[in-house]
């Protein structure tokens, strides 16, 4: 999993549950997979492979310009391409078992060692609902996250994803119905905010937080709104802690509180920050998240955090307030 990205697994997430869980599959590490086929070139014998990509429409071009880190590795046959349905529409995918197209596709091609598999992990082509189970992430983002809470506490979590939403006309009415929601809350507990968006908050940049939110789709709307935000509400950001990047405290708004989260790694990797603000989010008093449609969109990034939300709250978890309100028009 993640074999081609700069750093491992273990990075990202905690490699204890697949040590408790050997007994049901087997696995290996990058390392030792990489030992394998470099023993196996060094012989000779190089390991025969397959390139498979799955994407969920030809118009896309998630995975068009993804190359394969380890192709140098392996003797591979073409590479070999499928179209799925966009699992969002649910109606599309009913009466298809997509691991059981996937298993009877492979059997079609000779025997291989490797099948290296690509394909866009917002959406899976597993049917089993323990796939839906989320992996646990480090403890060292855990520990961050723990510290961060514990500062903020009372506080409330904000995520708005204003990735590619239509009618962006909607953006500052969904930002001034925030603001009522947020001022509703009993101003006597002093709640703190944290923020969670793909806007780019902290960047000198016109360039979105997301990968996937293209700069030439940030309009005047956008800004607008978290103006409106920005004026009416003391918020908490996380940034990386580079020292190449300094964040000069005095030049913030002074609505604006940041939290430096150390990086651990160099080169840097932004995506630390976007576990951080989940794991911040989820231990929350109350969390606030655009209606989908309507003020944001649907998202597994909100999922998560809704349904670990639910799950703490129906676990009687004494710091769970309220699970989620959306804000809307």
């Amino acid at each position: 999993m993640g074999a081609c990205r700069r750093y491992p697994f273990s990075f990202y997430y905690d490699d204890n549950w697949l040590k408790q869980n050997k007994r049901f599959f087997n696995y290996i590490t990058l390392n030792d997979f990489k030992a394998w086929a470099e023993e196996r070139r060094r012989a000779d014998m190089m390991a025969s492979g397959q390139e498979v990509f799955f994407e969920i429409s030809k118009e896309l071009e998630f995975l068009e310009k993804t190359t394969n880190c380890m192709e140098h590795m392996f003797n591979n046959e073409p590479r070999k391409r499928f179209q799925l349905d966009d699992p969002d529409g649910v109606a599309r995918r009913e009466g298809k078992n997509y691991t059981q197209i996937f298993m009877d596709e492979l059997t079609k091609v000779e025997a291989v060692d490797v099948v290296q598999l690509f394909y866009d992990r917002r959406f899976g082509y597993i049917e089993d609902p323990e796939v839906d189970v989320p992996l646990s992430y480090h403890p060292r983002w855990n520990q961050i996250a723990d510290d961060i809470a514990s500062k903020l506490q009372p506080f409330a979590a904000i995520h708005w994803r204003m990735e590619r939403l239509e009618p962006i006309s909607n953006l500052l009415p969904c930002a001034k119905n925030l603001v009522e929601k947020v001022q509703s809350i009993n101003p006597e507990q002093n709640v703190n905010l944290f923020l969670l968006t793909d806007y780019p908050h902290l960047l000198n940049t016109s360039e979105p937080e997301s990968r996937s939110f293209k700069a030439n789709e940030l309009k005047l709307e956008h800004h607008e709104a978290i103006r409106h935000v920005y004026q009416h509400l003391d918020v908490t950001l996380t940034t990386l802690d580079r020292p190449d990047r300094p964040v000069i405290d005095h030049e913030l708004p002074t609505s604006w509180h940041i939290y430096k989260v150390p990086p651990h790694v160099k080169p840097y990797d932004s995506g630390v920050l976007g576990i951080v603000d989940k794991l911040v989010a989820m231990r929350a008093q109350w969390f606030f998240a655009g209606e989908p449609g309507v003020c944001g969109k649907s998202s597994s990034f909100t999922n998560q955090i809704i349904d670990d939300r639910k799950a703490a709250s129906e676990a009687g978890h004494p710091a769970i307030r309220e699970t989620v309100n959306m804000f809307s028009l």
